[in-house]
């Protein structure tokens, strides 16, 4: 089985971003370190082309051993929490599942 990338667009109510970037580092943070098939998770902060941030943006780049553990994450009850504390913050979500073709 390949493994599994997995990239998270959020696009942020205004004033959203601190609970949302404490939030999300945490799970970030718990899901490599407590899942065993989770290879890598990086939170990236968007920045514009003159360089400044773009605060309202923030993306997720997710790499996983296997399908398996995809479900694995996705069923892990920290993912459900996670979802419903972050769901009044989040104006816009886009997840991206794909196969890795080299490493």
């Amino acid at each position: 089985m390949p493994q599994i990338a997995i990239i998270v667009e959020f696009q942020l109510h205004k004033g959203a971003r601190p609970e949302f970037e404490k939030l999300i580092r945490e799970h970030a943070l718990r899901s490599q370190n407590e899942e065993k098939g989770c290879l890598r998770f990086d939170v990236l902060e968007l920045i514009k082309d003159d360089g400044t941030p773009d605060t309202d943006s923030i993306w997720l780049t997710e790499f996983y051993a296997d399908a398996n553990a995809v479900k694995e994450h996705e069923n892990t009850e920290r993912l459900k929490t996670l979802g419903a504390a972050i769901a009044p913050l989040v104006a816009q979500k886009r997840l991206i599942k794909a196969a890795m073709l080299s490493t």
